[in-house]
């Protein structure tokens, strides 16, 4: 049997799986992905009411800075020696919350005088933050 009967047969015993593979492979994605959102969503449940302390924030400790413009150095109103401060600000840090440091300069202050204050907070690690009066800056 030679003839178109046998191509036929050729043609129906030859199924080509690449295109069912692909359509499996999208249908196995599709599934994954639904699942994946809807996992919580399955679940109806009511969760029972109890008493827990509201988690209070605690604000970051401040610690303030003045230079005068003689180039005195304040810490918290209290008069200072440059090579006690970096001390002294560990000394107030709380380790459980953050620690923000207020420089608070005379606009008359000679820059020498501030500078050495910034670097020695900036040892220390704690943020710091300038002290600026609220309007437009003077010219």
């Amino acid at each position: 049997m030679h003839g178109p009967a046998m191509q036929d047969d050729d043609q129906i015993a030859a199924i080509n799986i690449i295109p069912l593979v692909d359509v499996v492979l999208v249908l196995l994605i599709i599934f994954m992905v639904t699942t994946v959102f809807a996992r919580d969503s399955a679940l109806k449940l009511e969760l029972p009411k109890g008493s827990r302390p509201e988690q209070v924030q605690q604000k970051p400790v401040q610690i303030t800075v003045s230079v005068n413009r003689e180039g005195k150095i304040l810490l918290n109103g209290k008069l200072t020696k440059l090579d006690e401060l970096g001390t002294k600000i560990n000394g107030f840090r709380n380790k459980n919350t953050k620690t923000l440091v207020v420089i608070r300069g005379d606009k008359r202050a000679v820059y020498g005088k501030i500078m050495p204050v910034l670097d020695e907070v900036s040892r220390t690690g704690v943020q710091i933050t300038l002290a600026l009066l609220p309007g437009p800056p003077e010219k």
